[in-house]
């Protein structure tokens, strides 16, 4: 099993015309991490630490091949993720805050964040010992909006879109928000036009963001596995290996089952029992209503788009 390990950098944030990566203290700032670049960090740019001038990295594709993991939020993406870390040969980065940071950063465009984006990943992968087999880089649900300048930067990246009926995640983010939901934020070049998100009820803010996510994996215009919350985990060996054209032997598939036995956000065993209905049982008529408007449309069609997959495969 996969030890826990802490990201090589940590925020990413603007200083004086430069871009600086906050460096963890744990590892060495000195090191080579390649015959090209020599890690040199900032000092003074803040306090806790080091400082590391993201443009002293080369722009360059991580050798290793990427796997892109998308998702709505609440369906099993950081299951999959940790069944993934289980494999040999498997770099892992579940959610960065280098990469929230870097969308996060005013006054550049999509191509200058894609740059800094690229020369961290590179710097992280490199830190954390390589790797042979695959690097997974599991987005928050917010990254899914920038799905589109993130495979345009890494042309070679297989995304998967993993995702769950609307409705389940609404009453689930509604009962236990996660922090963006509970203080409704959304970046300025997110924004729905004419409308004030920050004013608007809890379920429909919600509505209106998964139809947005559920929209763009629609309109994606290029080739991803998608996965239902459905299916899992059976899609992770059924579909996502062979999608990835990676093999494992009894040992591993056994490893990445025993994550099935654990909830995906606490270390303790639980014992897992489906929810779907409970929480569909338990969605009001307003939320109902609020689904049908705003998710149904692109939610069906990610549906029809998964079934025509799966019969090809079969067919």
């Amino acid at each position: 099993m996969a030890a826990a390990r802490r990201h090589f950098l940590a925020n990413v944030l603007e200083r004086d015309g430069r871009y600086l990566a906050h460096v963890l203290p744990d590892l060495s700032t000195d090191a080579d991490y390649s015959e090209h670049v020599r890690i040199a960090p900032v000092r003074g740019a803040g306090e806790g630490g080091r400082w590391l001038d993201i443009d002293s990295l080369p722009d360059v594709q991580p050798t290793l091949p990427l796997l892109f993991l998308f998702h709505v939020s609440r369906c099993g993406s950081t299951l999959v993720n940790r069944m993934i870390e289980d494999m040999p040969g498997v770099v892992s980065f579940s959610e960065p805050t280098f990469v929230a940071d870097i969308m996060k950063l005013r006054g550049i465009d999509m191509r200058r964040r894609m740059q800094l984006l690229r020369r961290c990943l590179l710097a992280a992968v490199m830190a954390r010992g390589g790797g042979d087999r695959l690097c997974v880089v599991r987005f928050t649900a917010w990254g899914s909006y920038d799905m589109a300048g993130l495979m345009a930067a890494f042309p070679a990246a297989r995304p998967v879109f993993l995702y769950r009926d609307p409705l389940e995640v609404l009453v689930s983010q509604r009962d236990g928000p996660s922090r963006r939901v509970r203080d409704q934020v959304l970046e300025p070049r997110h924004e729905w036009p004419g409308i004030d998100h920050a004013a608007l009820s809890r379920p429909e803010y919600i509505a209106r963001m998964l139809g947005c996510l559920f929209g763009l994996a629609r309109d994606a215009g290029r080739p991803m596995l998608l996965v239902s919350y459905s299916e899992l985990p059976g899609a992770v060996f059924e579909r996502l290996l062979p999608y990835l054209g990676l093999e494992i032997d009894d040992d591993v598939r056994a490893a990445m089952l025993a994550r099935t036995k654990t909830y995906s956000k606490s270390r303790q065993p639980v014992a897992f029992s489906p929810d779907g209905w409970d929480k569909r049982a338990r969605a009001t008529a307003e939320e109902r209503h609020l689904v049908k408007l705003h998710v149904a449309e692109a939610f069906g069609a990610v549906e029809e788009m998964l079934r025509r997959a799966i019969n090809g495969a079969h067919g």
